[in-house]
């Protein structure tokens, strides 16, 4: 019957995420994409991670890739990604596969090794979708050992940030009397998105780069670093802003950096209490990665003066 329709819709609607349409529209993502593309893979058989609608899939068969095969393990979004492929005329050369890449298997759902992958699974913080895990994965067990990736390379820039705005989105303390800081038991223990320049915060220090990989030839691995950074000006730091930059291609690059106009908001840590710091006062950092969460502490040798 039609009374169980809206509610079917309902749940399709709940299974993808609104910040699809901002990402599908970003033309600054969607041009630096279609170029790396057309420089990378045009000749190549291509596994594309997260295949979403089927852009970049479609991107690369119009540039001259041989065939793309797309995962992707929403459901819901597998099954239109098929539709959109179809109705732009490139099902003979663009394969769906609705499931996770890890999930894979050479003849099974691929000919052979592939030459080429390309993926977009960033969000904010660089980690959180899985990029770091999924590309590991895939040069192990469904690529050639000299296959070219998209994106080739990617880091992290961090800085420290004065916002109690941008705190108290993560934390809270009283309410006129009201004590409710046993809720703060619930706020986000590793980073969370935030589109800096909607809040009134200020850059404490200048910015610096971390955990670098290079996705195409070098190690993915866990690892944590050591990072000393300097403030440029006193205040209290409430938290680490930071952002991915990634080489997609050889002088292309993409960056949620906050000055740049994209559809990825920052990512934030919160410090577990805010620190007053001063001019030229130097505050070590221990950032570490699993793969698919970044985590900032503060060492105990920091607050110390240049």
């Amino acid at each position: 019957m039609d009374i169980d329709k809206p509610a079917a819709l309902r749940a399709t609607f709940a299974d993808v995420p609104r910040w699809h349409f901002g990402m599908l529209n970003d033309s600054v993502r969607n041009r630096q994409y279609r170029n790396a593309i057309a420089k990378k893979l045009p000749g190549l058989d291509v596994l594309d991670l997260g295949m979403g609608t089927g852009l970049l899939s479609m991107f690369a068969v119009r540039v001259g890739a041989r065939h793309v095969y797309g995962c992707e393990r929403n459901p819901a979004i597998s099954s239109i990604a098929t539709e959109i492929v179809r109705a732009n005329g490139e099902a003979s050369r663009v394969t769906v596969l609705g499931r996770s890449s890890h999930d894979l298997r050479i003849e099974q759902d691929i000919p052979k090794r592939l030459g080429g992958l390309v993926t977009e699974l960033m969000d904010c913080g660089m980690v959180g979708e899985g990029l770091l895990t999924s590309v590991s994965h895939a040069r192990r067990h469904l690529l050639q050992d000299n296959a070219r990736i998209i994106p080739e390379q990617i880091e992290i820039e961090f800085c420290l940030i004065q916002s109690e705005q941008i705190f108290n989105n993560n934390h809270v303390e009283h309410v006129d009397d009201i004590d409710l800081s046993t809720f703060n038991r619930y706020a986000t223990p590793g980073y969370f998105p935030v589109r800096l320049r909607a809040w009134p915060f200020r850059y404490l220090s200048g910015r610096k780069s971390a955990l670098r990989f290079d996705l195409e030839r070098g190690e993915i691995t866990a690892r944590e670093e050591l990072h000393e950074i300097t403030a440029t000006q006193p205040g209290i730091a409430h938290g680490i802003a930071f952002w991915f930059r990634a080489q997609l291609a050889p002088g292309i690059e993409l960056s949620n950096d906050p000055q740049e106009s994209t559809h990825w908001a920052q990512a934030i840590h919160c410090l577990e209490r805010p620190q007053q710091v001063s001019r030229g006062e130097t505050i070590e950092l221990r950032i570490a990665t699993d793969l698919s969460k970044i985590e900032f502490t503060l060492s105990d040798r920091s607050s110390k003066h240049a």
